[in-house]
């Protein structure tokens, strides 16, 4: 079936899911599959976490969260970062090298074809994983300290608007260039594929509402409102839109929202 097709693409793009790298190339129809990828993953870190928080209130430390909080976090956004082949980093420095490195919309494409990262792209890098860790070792502090173990739910949603950002960018961007991933995935979206592409972040919404409730709501707003600017403020220094630009609106978003959960439990 195409449809099965076009979510094992989005996998096989996104993932290092086992036996995903035999699907059929990513392109148009695989996009609106991309928020349903970032909950799945998004939703195995919040359920480990949570069970890992229902076997420490059984058998250990009561502050458990609040005293791992900073080594949990990095160990949630290594996870995040391996199970992409560390795909988005990699579009994030291609594309601060190109936007300090450059002058011009050509010449910042010719830096992003350069496989060598730069200072630049090293920096923001680094940058991103700070805020990254930062984000979620509040979250989970957060979530130790006042007792509200479903806030830990709150993560399920920051991979699924990541993914978002890309879908929304290969929905209402221009390639910059023939060929390459951009080029394949990048159309204007049939009322099937928003339904659908609707539907998963209707999905992603459900899970804040049951982790925050209406206040969240808010993070959400935010949240869709930053997957939308990000790649196209991006493509506008560029010419359009690249595979590395969306790369980078996943990673930018995720780091964003997480800071965003992590100003608002601590509100």
């Amino acid at each position: 079936m195409r449809v099965l097709s076009d979510m094992w693409s989005a996998f096989a793009l996104l993932t290092i899911v086992p036996g995903s790298r035999d699907a059929a190339p990513p392109d148009a129809g695989s996009v609106p599959w991309f928020p349903f990828v970032g909950l799945c993953i998004g939703g195995l870190t919040s359920a480990l976490l949570v069970a890992l928080a229902g076997a420490v209130a059984k058998w250990g430390s009561a502050g458990f969260f609040g005293h791992a909080a900073v080594p949990l976090a990095v160990l949630v956004t290594l996870a995040w970062a391996a199970v992409t082949r560390m795909l988005h980093y990699d579009g994030a420095a291609d594309v601060a090298d190109a936007l300090w490195g450059g002058a011009t919309p050509g010449r910042r494409l010719e830096i992003m074809n350069d496989s060598a990262t730069g200072a630049f792209g090293a920096t923001a890098v680094a940058l991103l994983v700070i805020g990254q860790v930062a984000g979620i070792a509040t979250v989970l502090a957060a979530s130790a300290r006042d007792g509200s173990m479903t806030w830990l739910w709150l993560l399920a949603a920051v991979p699924a608007l990541g993914r978002a950002s890309a879908m929304f960018g290969a929905w209402f961007g221009s390639p910059a260039r023939p060929g390459g991933l951009g080029a394949r995935v990048i159309a204007s979206p049939r009322l099937g594929a928003i339904a659908l592409g609707i539907f998963w972040l209707a999905a992603a919404a459900a899970v804040m509402y049951f982790a925050g409730g209406l206040a969240a709501g808010a993070l959400l707003a935010a949240g869709i409102l930053i997957a939308l600017a990000v790649p196209h403020i991006v493509a506008s220094k560029l010419g359009g839109v690249t595979g590395d630009v969306l790369g980078a609106g996943v990673v930018v978003t995720e780091v964003s929202v997480s800071l965003l959960m992590a100003l608002w439990v601590s509100w």
